[in-house]
């Protein structure tokens, strides 16, 4: 099954960012394997995410390597769907994320990193 993921890397903590995604509908829903990460689902059930307070780092092809990329990231975040119809609002909603968190989005379609007054 094909997944789309949007990755947001943060310089700063995003102060108010559980507040700002259950003003926009998204539940908390605990993950089991580790407390700090915090995971929200869409209303319908379209669109995750997923955040780290930490640098996860390089998983695969198409997962952002900030540290070869020389940003200082603390924290990260993904925003991914599995769904077709929801992969435009999971593009829109990284994006805002990043403008208002002042942070950076990795493309992989375009192997690149877009900061917030790019986007």
């Amino acid at each position: 099954m094909v997944s789309w993921d949007y990755y947001v890397g943060f310089e700063r903590e995003p102060e108010g960012l559980e507040a700002f995604l259950k003003s926009k509908g998204y539940q908390f829903f605990p993950v089991k394997r580790d407390t700090s990460i915090k995971s929200y689902e869409s209303e319908d059930e379209t669109i995750d995410v997923t955040f780290f307070p930490f640098r996860i780092g390089v998983r695969n092809a198409g997962h952002p390597d900030w540290t070869e990329s020389g940003l200082d990231i603390k924290s990260e975040l993904m925003v991914s769907t599995k769904d077709s119809v929801a992969q435009e609002g999971a593009e829109r909603l990284s994006e805002e994320i990043a403008r208002r968190y002042n942070a950076i989005i990795f493309d992989p379609q375009g192997d690149e990193y877009l900061r917030s007054e790019d986007l």
